[in-house]
């Protein structure tokens, strides 16, 4: 069993955003929002959103980078309080969005770089 680095209950998936070979960024507007459990471990993030019930997972050795953002995939948000997390899939990079509580946000990006890191 991994090591879970970081934990949040009641996290708000996004969906998926795209950006293709040329850089140009895809929105996935038809993408089933959703609460559900994140978690940082050793191994990359863990999503499992509650309804309908869907497992995400992204390996630590594919996310290339991780930022604060106050929107994703054409949802916009009043504070910065979305994680826009960056990783590779095939030959395109997925930028996987989340909101996570507004006090845990820069401590979720800082745990996601240090994971990067190593």
């Amino acid at each position: 069993m991994e090591k879970i680095i970081l934990e949040e209950n009641w996290a708000n998936f996004l969906g998926f955003e795209t950006i293709d070979k040329e850089g140009k960024r895809h929105n996935d507007l038809l993408v089933v929002r959703g609460n559900g459990k994140l978690r940082l471990e050793d191994d990359g993030i863990h999503f499992t959103r509650m309804v309908p019930e869907k497992s995400f997972f992204i390996p630590a050795s594919k996310i290339k980078r991780v930022e604060i953002s106050s929107s994703h995939n054409g949802k916009w948000v009043l504070f910065p309080i979305v994680l826009k997390i960056y990783y590779e899939e095939e030959s395109e990079i997925k930028v996987f969005g989340i909101m996570v509580r507004w006090k845990r946000r820069k401590l979720w990006k800082e745990k996601i770089e240090n994971l990067m890191q190593k």
